[in-house]
């Protein structure tokens, strides 16, 4: 029997079996939607991490050629254009550094803000399951490291 039905139930039980329904359809619905936002969690994470992976990959591919020409360059004695292309190497690495480092924020950005939200989902699930209300409040925090992070929302999620 799904748990979406009641099995002949007596006029004066029907309420209480539609609330039971109505309960075990909240909990399911929460479940689901626990799972997409974990999923969707993940495939953020995944494209941050290939953001990072082709921004330090084409950088380093671009110094590689222009450390090779630079070494063609003085092996042929034309120091000018050597130094030139270092010149542009030397931009070319800064501009690559700094796109990693927006990456990378942006990466401990969506981690705190992944923490904050399961944090809410947990609370959530507990006051779903309980019937009992909790406010989350949070002041504004320092960035915890990730074994920090998830030893919390474990003790948040024991219920």
């Amino acid at each position: 029997m799904s748990p979406f039905t009641c099995a002949n139930p007596k006029p004066a039980k029907k309420p209480r079996c539609w609330l039971l329904k109505l309960e075990a359809a909240n909990r399911q619905l929460s479940e689901y939607a626990a799972r997409v936002e974990d999923l969707t969690i993940a495939a953020e994470r995944q494209r941050m991490a290939r953001e990072l992976h082709d921004t330090l990959s084409q950088g380093l591919a671009g110094l590689i050629l222009q450390l090779e020409a630079v070494d063609a360059h003085l092996s042929h004695n034309h120091p000018e254009k050597a130094h030139a292309i270092i010149s542009d190497a030397m931009l070319q690495a800064r501009a690559t550094l700094a796109d990693a480092r927006r990456a990378i924020d942006d990466l401990r950005q969506t981690t705190q803000d992944d923490f904050e939200t399961s944090l809410r989902l947990e609370i959530s699930r507990f006051t779903d399951a309980t019937g009992i209300p909790c406010i989350f409040h949070a002041d504004a925090t320092p960035p915890l490291p990730d074994p920090v992070k998830e030893t919390i929302i474990r003790a948040v999620a024991e219920d």
